[in-house]
């Protein structure tokens, strides 16, 4: 005789009607190119994190000016 167990939801949640969304963590700035920097990737361990999710070596600094 074998307990039947509820299979995990692997899929997407989802929320109840009344869930709250937060709304105001949206973009809420109407300002043209207040959100532009969101295009740019991340620098994170020696590699650049686009949003879209393709990471690309960067190169380090191999020589630096002096200072005046």
């Amino acid at each position: 005789m074998s307990a039947s167990h509820p299979q995990p939801n692997l899929g997407r949640a989802t929320l109840p009607r009344d869930a709250y969304t937060c709304p105001e963590l949206g973009r809420t700035c109407m300002r043209p190119g207040a959100y532009d920097a969101h295009a740019l990737p991340s620098l994170i361990a020696g590699e650049r994190r686009y949003p879209d999710g393709r990471i690309e070596r960067a190169n380090p600094i191999t020589s630096r000016s002096p200072k005046p």
